[in-house]
């Protein structure tokens, strides 16, 4: 959970997928560390933060997510219209 206003500074290069949905931004990194988790949660200054183990489907949902651009919607950029 971000504080109120405020995006994230540093996404992680083991980034496959992320969604920034109001203070939540919900990422799937490969692969994961403690270190990395602290890292993130010190350069975005996260509130909170919570770490879940995703099953097979979930990551690779994400990973087919994440090789496709987001749409419009997913990064609440309007500039293009």
């Amino acid at each position: 959970m971000l504080p109120d206003g405020k995006l994230p500074v540093k996404v992680p290069d083991q980034a496959v997928f992320q969604r920034l949905a109001r203070r939540e931004w919900t990422v799937t990194v490969d692969p994961f560390s403690d270190c990395l988790l602290k890292e993130l949660e010190s350069e975005n200054h996260a509130v909170s933060a919570q770490v879940i183990d995703l099953n097979l489907e979930e990551i690779f949902k994400d990973v087919v997510r994440g090789k496709r651009p987001q749409s419009e919607e997913a990064t609440g950029d309007s500039s293009t219209h």
